[in-house]
């Protein structure tokens, strides 16, 4: 709806015409030599793609040292280790916390049910004696 000089009029929400018409000319189009099975492929510009490696200049090859690697890897292995039996430590230790815990809500349990036992037998008696 829309309004206009305070009256109601109903119009269509959709366009009845549409400027964005596709327009091929703008997209650009490829060469039909790079079509393969009816489908177009982009390829990049072959005027610097010898398949050189431009950075082997500028880049010096380290020297491979198996020991290094060795050592390195050696050095990973370590960390990793201590680092999950450091966790397993921890998870005993929370283990341990948690079964404490648990022993000890059970004894304040099994204390309140006693009280509990004790007061309705207590109640009982003495409104069997009255």
């Amino acid at each position: 709806m829309k309004f206009k000089n305070a009256e109601t009029q109903e119009i269509s929400r959709r366009l009845n015409q549409s400027d964005c018409k596709d327009k091929s000319e703008r997209l650009g189009r490829l060469q039909s030599s790079s079509e393969i099975n009816g489908a177009q492929s982009l390829r990049s510009d072959k005027t610097n793609s010898s398949g050189e490696n431009l950075f082997r200049g500028i880049t010096k090859p380290r020297e491979i040292s198996v020991g290094k690697i060795l050592k390195r890897l050696e050095l990973v292995e370590d960390a990793f280790v201590s680092y999950i039996k450091t966790h397993q430590e921890n998870l005993r230790a929370s283990l341990d916390n948690s079964k404490k815990e648990e022993e000890s809500f059970l004894e304040i349990i099994a204390q309140l049910k006693q009280e509990v036992h004790d007061f309705v037998s207590s109640d009982n008696s003495s409104s069997k004696s009255d």
